[in-house]
């Protein structure tokens, strides 16, 4: 077949997304010489490599480099890089690039110069052809490789390599500033770290702050953070609180995931300064801004400040709301001086409940006491369910119980009681299990509970569940069952076993 007619198919193939086949009649024809096929090649090699196809990608790679294609070295240089077909093959990447550069890609120069590293960083005689490789690197424009050299010089300074006997902090700051005029932001970013901390030169912050700048202006996510720690104290900069809330939230509009906490923490710190130095009613409102700007960004502290910041004065509605809010942004201290609170207002009310209760219940012809009644149990309610639903098991229980035993009187049913059961199950105070069975046992209600409905089978399980539970109470109630049948099949044997464990 001639090579125009397997490069028409291959196209046909590509267009209809067949990639094997496609691979297969494009290499023919790359083979046959057509110089056509060997773009539409390289193109199914990055397809294959992008969706992880490793083997397929280095195939048609391994075609196009053995014919000079620069592009194709690159990526087989990953390939064995990375082990992406099986192994790392250091040796045979670095043989890759090394060739992409011969083949006069200056990123094949780079990249050999990248795998160098480990070991530039540790012997000198390794470094120098580090060297050598990225300044090839620099002379095909690629400006990043003089970061690359700074850092073979600023071992220990701030990198993750620990040798220090090959560092000059001096030699390092100036491939970073030849790096930076040539438009770099990792090297603008690692200059203005050298002037910071004062690595081969004196401390310098105004120029570093100026080459954060540059290096943010340049796309450097981290020069953000550090323009918004400057700002946040005043180093090189003016103190702008807005300015460093500005950089931080813009590092995490880059994905830096901390900026918006540390502007969170900006905001909160000037909320509390404020707080303490307010004189007048305009400076509390501002440090209410600015703790309710954190607590937006995050900061679970500030609703714990603002409400107890209502607290003293006396806005016991506010407060209210702070705790809420808290709750909802997962404050864990807001959430249980909420549940104090409201389970604190809610016991008086119980109490008055109760006294009422029997009352209420003998005297139904007297309207005014029964109003009453129904106002503090539909109130104790209210309140309950505020607890719960800020996470409180103990409520629910409360609740479950309240149902069970009042639920028409407040307008709940059977639903209502057992979601309240249901949640309310890690209670500590009350076993919603046992709330459960008394629901379902019996024909009728045998302890004044105003919900009920028979369910031999559900009440078999809630006693057998609470028996299991080594709750004795319950070790006669499930031998019953087991005897009469009553949501089970009838078994006389386990009946007896529950009688004697009761009698144990």
């Amino acid at each position: 077949m001639k090579s125009t007619e397997d490069l028409r198919l291959g196209k046909q193939y590509l267009k209809i997304r067949s990639y094997d086949k496609a691979l297969e009649h494009l290499t023919k024809a790359v083979i046959q010489g057509d110089r056509a096929a060997v773009s539409l090649l390289y193109k199914l090699g990055v397809h294959f490599f992008d969706e992880k196809e490793y083997r397929k990608a280095e195939q048609a790679f391994q075609l196009l480099a053995g014919r000079g294609h620069a592009e194709s070295c690159i990526y087989l240089g990953k390939i064995s890089e990375y082990g992406d077909t099986g192994r790392k093959d250091i040796q045979a990447a670095f043989g890759y690039y090394a060739e992409a550069y011969r083949l006069g890609l200056p990123r094949g120069a780079y990249k050999a110069g990248k795998l160098m590293m480990p070991d530039a960083l540790r012997s000198e005689e390794v470094r120098d052809i580090a060297v050598n490789w990225f300044m090839a690197a620099t002379e095909g424009n690629l400006y990043q490789s003089y970061a690359k050299l700074g850092q073979l010089y600023s071992v220990g300074a701030y990198d993750r390599f620990a040798v220090t006997s090959l560092r000059d902090d001096k030699k390092a700051l100036s491939y970073y500033l030849q790096g930076a005029m040539r438009g770099d932001g990792e090297c603008m970013e690692r200059a203005g770290l050298a002037f910071l901390h004062g690595f081969g030169t004196e401390i310098n912050v105004k120029r570093a702050a100026i080459l954060f700048r540059q290096a943010a202006d340049h796309g450097r996510a981290t020069a953000c953070m550090r323009l918004g720690h400057l700002y946040d104290l005043g180093m090189g900069v003016y103190r702008d609180m807005k300015q460093s809330v500005y950089w931080y939230m813009e590092a995490y509009r880059r994905g830096i995931e901390r900026g918006k906490a540390e502007a969170a923490q900006v905001y909160l710190h000037a909320g509390v300064s404020s707080l303490r130095s307010a004189r007048s009613k305009k400076g509390k409102e501002r440090a209410v801004e600015y703790l309710e700007e954190a607590g937006s960004l995050g900061c679970l502290e500030a609703y714990r400040v603002l409400a107890e910041t209502s607290y003293v004065d006396g806005d016991q509605e506010k407060r209210l709301y702070y705790l809420r809010k808290g709750a909802e942004a997962g404050s864990e201290e807001c959430r249980k001086d909420l549940l104090s609170y409201y389970t604190m207002q809610a016991m008086p009310v119980m109490r008055s409940v109760s006294r009422l209760s029997g009352q209420a219940h003998r005297n139904k012809e007297d309207k005014e006491l029964w109003n009453i009644y129904i106002a503090q149990l539909k109130k104790a309610e209210e309140l309950y369910k505020k607890a719960a639903e800020a996470g409180d098991a103990d409520s629910w229980a409360v609740l479950a119980r309240m149902y069970l035993y009042k639920g028409p009187e407040v307008g709940a049913g059977k639903q209502e009681f057992l979601e309240a059961a249901e949640k309310g199950e890690n209670s500590k105070r009350i076993d919603t299990r046992k709330l459960r069975w008394r629901f379902y046992a019996g024909e009728k209600p045998t302890d004044g509970e105003l919900l009920h409905e028979e369910n031999p089978k559900e009440a078999f399980r809630c006693a057998k569940e609470l028996a299991s539970k080594r709750h004795g109470s319950f070790y006669p109630i499930l031998a019953e069952y087991y005897q009469k049948g009553y949501g089970i099949k009838a078994n006389p044997e386990k009946a007896e076993f529950w009688r004697s464990k009761f009698k144990r």
